[in-house]
């Protein structure tokens, strides 16, 4: 199934799905256990594009609307007991999923994190869509209020805590991912700065020289992997997010 998009530049939808296919390939070729879900996106002519839909899904919204529980007890409703095999399958790629998406989100500086964007396959994998804002666009006229990654208290429940084991394989396979990423910056550079000239609206001047710095180019392993540790701490039960999850309550009605 697909979405037909009017009015709507899918362009840079399609400029997130590539890099992110390249750092899911990086991934791959580096033996990470991450997953990201690459649903693939057409531009038919200015402003109008073809969306695929994310098959075996529902987003967190629709959750929201139908259910009053949160996620932790949605995946207790679905997947069985905590300690069941189901469960646990569907923990594990939780957390290979939401991992992958972390570094991405931090890296591509996506925001509009709303629940509406947020998908949960069967599975129980993690899936973001909808790219309308990354590197240096945010909603809200720019006001960059959301944090690098959004990192809620009931997705750190299914993981536990922060100092359940599932969490911090969660953190170890974000650094793994990141520093996996970090030699490649001059691939992911290059194929940006061939869209410069579309003057899509994340683009603002300096997006390179972040998306470099984000990197952190001269740093050597260890400083990379705290930086990231760093990231990950910064974000975790941000109110940042809860507030922004909030407006988006009062503005739109979107569940959290």
């Amino acid at each position: 199934m697909a979405i037909f998009k009017v009015g709507d530049d899918v362009r840079q939808d399609i400029l997130a799905l590539q890099l992110m296919r390249l750092f899911h390939n990086i991934f791959e070729q580096e033996g990470l256990e991450l997953y990201l879900y690459t649903y693939r996106v057409i531009a038919t002519s200015p402003g109008c594009g073809v969306i695929e839909c994310v098959p075996n899904s529902r987003s967190r919204e629709d959750i929201g609307r139908n259910t009053e529980a949160g996620l932790f007890d949605y995946f207790r409703h679905v997947y069985g007991k905590e300690d069941s095999i189901k469960f646990q399958k569907a923990r594990r790629n939780f957390v290979i999923s939401m991992a992958a998406y972390s570094v991405a989100l931090f890296l591509l500086q996506i925001k509009d994190r709303h629940n509406g964007n947020i998908m949960l396959d069967d599975e129980g994998h993690i899936i973001h869509i909808d790219f309308g804002f990354m590197f240096e666009s945010s909603p809200g006229g720019n006001m960059r209020f959301e944090p690098d990654i959004k990192l809620t208290a009931e997705m750190i429940l299914i993981m536990g805590d922060l100092t359940a084991p599932a969490f911090l394989w969660f953190k170890e396979l974000c650094i793994k991912g990141y520093l996996a990423l970090r030699p490649y910056r001059q691939h992911f550079i290059t194929l940006v700065a061939l869209m410069l000239d579309t003057e899509l609206p994340c683009f603002r001047g300096h997006t390179l020289e972040q998306f470099n710095a984000r990197l952190k180019p001269d740093s050597s392993e260890t400083e990379a992997a705290r930086y990231m540790h760093e990231v990950i701490n910064r974000c975790a039960h941000s109110l940042r997010t809860r507030i922004y999850d909030y407006i988006q309550f009062q503005q739109n009605k979107i569940p959290y």
